[in-house]
């Protein structure tokens, strides 16, 4: 799934969400190096990423049994994770997760795969996971980095007296390690804690930057309380530039663009982004309860921090249907875009991850996705049949757009449009309503239109007014500046 913020995010579990459970949260700008995703059962999962045309990472999320569960179960999942790691040649290979395994201090003899530092000892699960860890080749992590005690567990019981450190990162390049701890800060309200690694791979990623326009946007809701000072900077520059004897249409257009932005910049400042949050103060302060209630050692047993849980997550719930209600109310109400918003409202898009290939053999590497998508997409539209083109032989001249004509274009828009390359809304741009609306951007859209055809091109030609038409002479600044702003009355 890819979210709305550009994220990936990959899961697969049982129904039970308290059950098992695997997934990766990718960020986007790792986006398009991600050539395989397998979701092999509810308590394995595997991320392949491309780094460079040579090198590529393979990481699998291990969810391993309690030990509830029989030594039979935990064999057949190492088995799979072994056979993972065997399916294809990748140069950096992880293995990262919820072991459930306590591997206690390093022992005479594991050296290879272990380092000095650990919490706790060591348990029957540990030693399978020790046993696992040097058959494949691999190294535990988190041995390696000297943490104190309460830097170190990654679990704690439900009363709160018991911690383990039972969540490792395993690799075969432990170079690339460079530091694993763990989270204090995150909390999702499990019992266990976020562990992070910092890790450096010494080759360069191909990465492609797109370089895009960065424009200064005015604060519209700023902009419509200072109407009248915006009306009177607008007047002010725009008999500047009447005064100026420039008849190029493509010049009197850049300098209106750039009077209407700075003029508005200028009079209500720059636009804030700010968020708006979804999950309500109450629901907040709720969270921060939890979260201390957790750090003074009150456990799931605890029935008040049970039922704080519960009622946490039905207050989300609520509290993002209640906004979501809103945001919809919203845009029926100002007509602006409903699938827009419902767009922005949703969670994210899906992404195909595996397909099926011209024999009906499923793959999952993107690169050959992609491929498969070009081919089929190549068939579906080509066609040699040859279509007619409508040949149109006139010379009528087309008649001038009038001052009605843009004054109704303007305000049959739609508000709250993204601008578009001139950078100017459509709000800077509507018609106050007015007696006094002579200039509809005359000089700027009108003019005398005529139509060619050549037997191959058909082209539009524009002339001046100030040529053609006496009654460019009216043009008025202060009809102009009422023309770039709709701020005191809905048309």
């Amino acid at each position: 799934m890819e979210l709305k913020s550009g994220h990936q995010f990959y899961h697969i579990g049982l129904d039970k969400k308290s059950m098992a459970g695997v997934g990766f949260l990718i960020h986007r700008k790792w986006s398009k190096h991600i050539t395989e995703v397998r979701g092999i059962n509810e308590r394995l999962a595997q991320v392949t990423l491309k780094l460079n045309k040579k090198y590529s990472i393979k990481i699998i999320q291990v969810y391993a049994p309690t030990t509830a569960h029989e030594d039979e179960e935990v064999d057949k999942l190492y088995e799979e994770i072994a056979e993972l790691l065997k399916t294809s040649k990748i140069h950096y290979n992880m293995a990262i997760g919820d072991f459930n395994a306590k591997v206690g201090l390093g022992q005479d003899g594991e050296e290879d795969v272990m380092g000095k530092f650990g919490l706790g000892t060591r348990n029957d699960r540990g030693d399978k996971l020790i046993e696992f860890a040097i058959s494949n080749k691999l190294k535990i992590m988190n041995t390696f980095f000297k943490k104190s005690a309460s830097r170190r567990w990654t679990w704690r019981s439900p009363n709160g007296k018991t911690k383990n450190e039972i969540d490792f990162i395993l690799t075969n390049k432990p170079n690339i390690i460079h530091d694993v701890k763990v989270l204090n800060k995150v909390n999702t309200g499990s019992d266990h804690r976020m562990l992070l690694c910092k890790m450096k791979i010494d080759t360069r990623l191909e990465r492609q930057k797109l370089l895009r326009p960065k424009h200064r946007k005015a604060d519209l809701e700023n902009l419509k309380t200072k109407k009248e000072e915006f009306q009177l900077e607008l007047k002010n520059r725009f008999q500047a530039l009447q005064e100026k004897e420039d008849t190029d249409l493509d010049n009197w257009n850049d300098q209106l663009l750039d009077i209407i932005e700075e003029s508005a910049l200028q009079v209500a400042g720059k636009a804030r982004k700010e968020k708006e949050s979804k999950i309500s103060d109450s629901t907040k302060q709720l969270l921060e309860k939890r979260r201390y209630m957790k750090r003074d050692g009150i456990g799931i047993q605890n029935i008040e921090y049970s039922e704080t849980c519960k009622t946490i997550r039905k207050k989300m719930r609520e509290d993002i249907r209640k906004f979501n209600t809103r945001k919809i109310k919203e845009t029926i109400e100002n007509n602006r875009s409903l699938k827009k918003t419902n767009k922005k409202l949703s969670d994210g898009n899906q992404k195909i991850i595996t397909l099926l290939d011209k024999n009906g053999q499923e793959i999952r590497d993107q690169d050959l996705i992609l491929q498969r998508l070009g081919e089929f997409y190549e068939q579906f539209y080509q066609s040699d049949k040859k279509v007619e083109e409508l040949q149109q032989e006139t010379n009528e001249e087309m008649p001038d757009v009038t001052s009605w004509e843009v004054n109704h274009a303007l305000n049959s828009m739609k508000r709250g449009k993204a601008p578009g390359t001139d950078n100017v809304i459509i709000d800077g741009r509507r018609k106050t309503p007015s007696q006094d609306s002579s200039l509809s951007f005359s000089q700027l859209v009108s003019g005398r239109k005529r139509y060619h055809n050549d037997g191959k091109r058909q082209i539009w030609s524009f002339s001046s007014r100030k040529e053609t038409n006496e009654t460019s002479k009216t043009t008025d600044p202060s009809a102009c500046s009422q023309m770039c702003t709709s701020f005191s009355q809905e048309s």
